[in-house]
């Protein structure tokens, strides 16, 4: 990776060139000249990068030193904003390689970096190959002849031991692994780098000898340079052999960065052929070479350190997971209980203690009988025999507190049962917000139909109240007699007829249950239908019109039986209500060009292998969407008139016999009632 140096002449100028930049280089930062020339001394830099207002004098000496001390690197110089309106004299602007004038962009500051570095490697190549040409490179040093003691070798082992037996601490393993190399070899410089996780990048972890702000700011790219030649050959690189080959660009970019880490050799750390971190030795402190033997059991050991390395990285890879899986536990809604094969609770999180109200502390690793009952045979169940319950509602025994819960098995990685886990969900506040939400639409429907009672209740009431009123005085008026006596015995009839659809809406009445014909029935109730509807409709439909409204008879309504039906245990009474209140409703739904359609059959459907079936079709029927909807709820159903709880109560009826009854809408305006009654064997 490249490196820059940045020198400016306010703090937030640098941290603003480092947004800017990013990570795609090294930057090292001095905030005076004497801290950018003590890391030019110390370091290898390709571009020095200047950024001065006014200190033009500073910035040239340090432009000038910065080639003395490093020939090869390229100046950079972000000159201030002009003038307004160019008044005045330009500023000065010192003499560099390359310069840019603010205010410029992020793209436009790196596409200059990029040409500088450009520049650099050329200039660097240039150099290279003169050298290459002129001057012979001395061979490698010759490596003294020695065997490491079993003394030596078993202190190694113990030290190394030692740095790896540190409780999964990264930073103190590494330092007392560089510790152990210390001991071994005596190098005047060390220092180890690892591999970021995140950014793939390999930054200095422990050092001896190396100046901090290099270590600290020193960054090598995994894919260029060292960290790619270690990956690429897997073995030991020597700065004299990287010497040697200087005419090649990527040798020149090895030697830049062993130069900037003062390492004459460096060892990869490798581990399931992935590299985890470099180890770099500087020139031994007597100033001899590097026996064969001690490179190589270092690079054994270096190979059982990346493995220690990649281990350190998983524990605290999966402490991390852990925590942020007791985070997610810790703040979750329901409950969750897990258990072992040996029936003990392995987990018991915060929201469970809460519903259960049993501090983790009394239940973990206890068996699963601590639990309230049914929790523990239902883990039991899932557990044993594999048996999962999906949103299944129970109650528990202690306090009748209400919950919804899920189970299921948890397996091993050879797909082996490891456990049972139930999550569950506290519904004490969902019921009672159902409660109070059903209290509330009691409420509500109880005054709509207060208000309609009295409404229809009125009605008949005035001619009662009128014939009484009257009676004394036109008592012995024959035609007064006849005419109020009619109309009373009607009007009586309808209250009848009130206090009955009331009665049958809102209480549950016993059933007399006898075999009979459904046909017989059907027919029964059309000649009622006849006989009374014209009454009953005026009574009960506030927008009846007489001469528009449906009026049933022999040429409106037709009945096709099955006569091969089997007899069905049905009451008649009750049943006949149901086929009258179905009828009134279409009826009611429906102008004088209607008809209505009955039949009945047998046939299969999903609910009966037998059943009898009856069809009432009003044709010329059309429901709205929400009509349709709401028909069956009797606490949405628009209520101009007590025969909109018509199908309601039909539908109780039915279903009170164990028969089904559903509806249908054609487009062209035909509202269809299908009734089944099972047939019994």
């Amino acid at each position: 990776m490249r490196s820059l140096l940045l020198i400016a002449d306010t703090r937030e100028q640098l941290t603003e060139l480092q947004k800017l930049l990013g990570d795609a280089y090294t930057l090292f930062i001095a905030e005076s000249q004497g801290d950018a020339l003590e890391c030019l001394q110390i370091t290898k830099v390709d571009v020095v990068v200047g950024a001065f207002e006014t200190r033009a004098v500073e910035i040239v000496q340090l432009f000038e030193q910065a080639k003395v001390l490093q020939p090869h690197c390229v100046t950079l110089y972000l000159a201030p904003p002009l003038p307004p309106n160019n008044a005045g004299r330009e500023r000065f602007v010192p003499q560099s390689d390359f310069s840019i004038r603010r205010p410029f962009s992020g793209d436009e500051l790196r596409l200059t970096v990029k040409q500088a570095i450009e520049k650099q490697q050329l200039i660097e190549g240039l150099a290279s190959h003169r050298e290459q040409g002129s001057v012979q490179r001395p061979s490698l040093p010759l490596k003294p002849t020695g065997e490491l003691s079993l003394a030596r070798i078993g202190q190694i082992l113990r030290d190394f031991a030692k740095a790896f037996s540190s409780n999964f601490d990264l930073e103190r393993a590494l330092n007392l692994f560089l510790d152990a190399v210390g001991e071994l070899l005596r190098p005047s410089r060390l220092s180890i780098l690892a591999r970021n996780r995140t950014t793939h990048v390999f930054e200095v972890r422990a050092y001896r000898g190396l100046q901090p702000k290099v270590a600290e700011s020193l960054r090598l790219r995994a894919d260029e340079g060292l960290p790619r030649w270690l990956t690429t050959e897997a073995r030991i690189i020597h700065r004299a052999e990287v010497e040697t080959h200087l005419h090649i660009p990527a040798y020149r970019e090895i030697h830049r960065e062993m130069q900037a880490l003062r390492s004459v050799a460096s060892i990869p750390l490798i581990a399931a052929g992935a590299l985890v971190g470099i180890l770099n030795l500087g020139e031994r402190v007597t100033g001899l070479p590097y026996t064969d033997d001690e490179l190589e059991v270092l690079f054994s050991l270096a190979g059982q350190a990346a493995i220690g390395i990649q281990d350190i990285h998983l524990y605290q890879e999966l402490q991390t997971q852990k925590v942020f899986i007791e985070n997610i536990l810790t703040y979750m809604s329901n409950g969750m209980i897990s258990i072992g094969l040996d029936e003990r609770i392995r987990i018991f999180i915060h929201r469970a203690a809460e519903i259960l109200q049993k501090p983790p502390i009394e239940v973990l690793n206890e068996d699963l009988r601590q639990l309230p009952s049914p929790l523990g045979d239902l883990l039991y169940e899932t557990l044993h025999h594999g048996v999962s319950y999906d949103q299944y509602e129970i109650v528990l025994a202690a306090g009748k507190r209400p919950l919804k819960v899920s189970t299921y098995q948890v397996f091993d990685e050879r797909r082996q049962v490891s456990g049972s886990v139930m999550v569950f969900e506290d519904l004490t506040a969902q019921k009672q917000l159902d409660e109070g939400r059903r209290r509330a639409d009691r409420l509500d429907f109880l005054n709509r139909v207060v208000g309609h009672i009295a409404h229809e209740i009125k009605n008949p009431l005035v001619s009662i109240k009128t014939f009484i009123e009257l009676l004394d005085e036109r008592y012995d008026d024959p035609e007064f007699r006849s005419y109020f006596s009619n109309v009373v015995k009607h009007d009586v009839k309808a209250l009848d007829n009130i206090t009955e659809i009331l009665v049958d809406f809102s209480r549950k009445t016993p059933y007399r249950f006898e075999y009979g014909d459904v046909n017989t029935t059907i027919k029964n109730c059309i000649l009622s239908l006849m006989s009374s509807s014209r009454y009953f409709m005026k009574h009960h439909l506030e927008d009846y019109r007489e001469q528009q409204s449906f009026k049933p008879d022999i040429s409106n309504i037709e009945f096709t039986p099955n006569e091969n039906l089997p007899l069905v245990r049905f009451d008649e009474e009750k049943l006949s209500k149901a086929f009258i209140y179905i009828c009134f409703y279409l009826m009611s739904k429906m102008k004088s060009t209607g008809k209505l359609l009955i039949s009945s059959d047998m046939s299969d459907n999903e609910y009966y292998d037998k059943a009898s079936c009856i069809t009432i079709i009003g044709i010329g029927c059309n429901l709205s969407h929400t009509e349709l909807q709401q028909l069956f709820d009797p606490f949405n159903v628009e209520q101009s008139n007590l025969l909109d709880v018509g199908p309601c109560i039909a539908q109780k009826i039915i279903e009170d016999h164990g028969g089904r009854l559903n509806v249908q809408q054609a487009k062209d305006g035909q509202t269809t009632f299908m009734i089944a009654l099972p047939i019994s064997s």
